[in-house]
């Protein structure tokens, strides 16, 4: 940010996340703090908004003219309140996925009508994929991947812990209790 902008919209992470503020000024938009990155308003090209597999929160990719990522907001670190005024301060229209459609208005969470009859109004990140291609990182495709490593590595404790008990109970049976000494 120059000396001469001041922010139009400042928005926060939730109150669980410790993430960079995003703000907008006149002229640029980005994440600010040390490591922030800024870029001009001038180089947005779209916007997509999509709400990804049950349990999971809206997102929305700030687009530049060819399709790269400039921005994305997450919706498990910013209130889709936030998210709609930072939209709407943008002033770039909306592309609701999968359905291409325009938000008509300004102010309301972009309602989106998936193609899934299991899941109306999500997306999976495979079916995101093919259309946005590199937006999405690996860990989308994996949204439990984290849990999943705790409870292998809780596993693999388990088992260190079985061995050792069970070393301890051999070592006992061949060689006796250890002897105890009297003064």
């Amino acid at each position: 940010m120059t000396e001469r902008s001041n922010p139009l919209v400042v928005v926060r992470p939730n109150w669980r996340h410790t993430g960079r503020p995003v703000v907008l000024t006149d002229t640029e938009f980005g994440t600010a703090g040390q490591g922030g990155r800024l870029h001009p308003r001038s180089a947005v090209g779209s916007v997509v908004s999509a709400f990804f597999a049950p349990g999971m929160h809206q997102h929305v990719f700030v687009l530049d003219r060819r399709g790269g990522l400039l921005l994305r907001l997450r919706g498990d670190r910013y209130s889709p309140e936030k998210m709609n005024a930072f939209v709407d301060a943008l002033g770039v229209p909306v592309t609701d996925f999968p359905d291409v459609v325009t938000r008509p208005q300004a102010g309301h969470v972009p309602v989106v009508r998936g193609l899934q009859t299991d899941y109306p109004g999500f997306v999976t990140p495979t079916e995101f994929d093919q259309t946005h291609p590199g937006l999405l990182s690996e860990r989308d495709f994996t949204p439990y991947g984290e849990s999943r490593v705790l409870t292998g590595s809780f596993t693999i404790m388990a088992v260190v812990l079985v061995i050792l008990l069970v070393l301890v109970v051999v070592a006992l049976i061949f060689f006796g209790p250890p002897a105890t000494s009297r003064f």
